[in-house]
């Protein structure tokens, strides 16, 4: 069987300039491993934006958590007690801070080092904002990314609900991979 890297690789093309729906099963493994293998190729940085579970929380967990952690710049829309901005993280005000994430993003995307934004996940952002605000905000992170040569990974949970967006936001893709 296909390791994730490889799948993401075959239906994604993510050497920039691309925007992908990978479908991942509710655990961190899976998002785990998608991350180490963005952050593993030649020293690439990204930009994690994270809707579901605070992200310090899945970096801390072990050794390549932290190397990983190194390499992303994090915006957490939901954190955690005792979270705060830092050099290479940064929290919302609120999950519905769509501006403000926005000038994040875009303040971030100015620096050529980073190679990838990745939004974790496309569901966790419409629970807070609606699908149509979600849409807009989705249309705008691809097309930045795509206007600066970087790849862009939209998280959908394994779900009915997610379902429903995939199908509502598949015009934005240029491929689509679902993870066991």
């Amino acid at each position: 069987m296909a390791s994730a890297a490889e799948m993401i690789g075959k239906a994604c093309n993510l050497k920039g300039s691309s925007v992908c729906a990978v479908r991942v099963k509710d655990d961190d493994g899976t998002l785990f491993a998608l991350l180490s293998h963005l952050t593993g190729k030649q020293g690439t940085h990204g930009i994690y934006i994270s809707y579901e579970k605070p992200s310090q929380r899945l970096f801390s967990m072990s050794k390549e958590g932290k190397r990983i952690s190194g390499k992303l710049f994090t915006i957490d829309a939901e954190c955690g007690r005792g979270m705060k901005t830092s050099a290479n993280a940064a929290c919302l005000q609120s999950q519905t801070s769509l501006t403000e994430l926005s000038v994040n993003v875009t303040k971030l995307t100015h620096d050529p080092k980073y190679k990838f934004v990745v939004l974790d996940s496309v569901s966790g952002m419409a629970a807070f904002n609606g699908q149509e605000t979600t849409e807009r905000f989705v249309r705008y992170l691809a097309n930045k990314a795509k206007r600066l040569d970087m790849a862009c990974i939209l998280i959908f949970p394994k779900d009915e609900k997610a379902d429903l967006l995939v199908k509502a936001f598949s015009a934005v893709f240029d491929g689509q991979v679902s993870l066991a």
